[in-house]
């Protein structure tokens, strides 16, 4: 599984709510955000529409979407994987 303990950081602060899909078979626990299983279909992008989509009546002013390396500034801070 990725390691999603930066997500911690954030959790708790400023009204932020945090939602985590995981699309592998064992479903990661972050505590204090919601984590949802999806079906592993499409790349993030089309994870990104499946939150906008189900939830387009009550999204929150700012969302923010993300995968699941830690982010960083700049294009290739996390490395080549990083897809930030």
């Amino acid at each position: 599984a990725e390691d999603l303990s930066w997500v911690s950081r954030y959790l708790g602060k400023d009204n932020i709510d945090v939602t985590v899909y995981s699309k592998a078979d064992d479903i990661p626990e972050v505590a204090g955000a919601l984590v949802l299983p999806l079906a592993n279909f499409g790349r993030e992008s089309h994870t990104y529409l499946h939150h906008i989509v189900h939830n387009y009546d009550c999204l929150a002013d700012w969302n923010v979407f993300s995968q699941a390396t830690t982010p960083g500034w700049g294009y290739l801070v996390g490395g080549s994987n990083n897809g930030h």
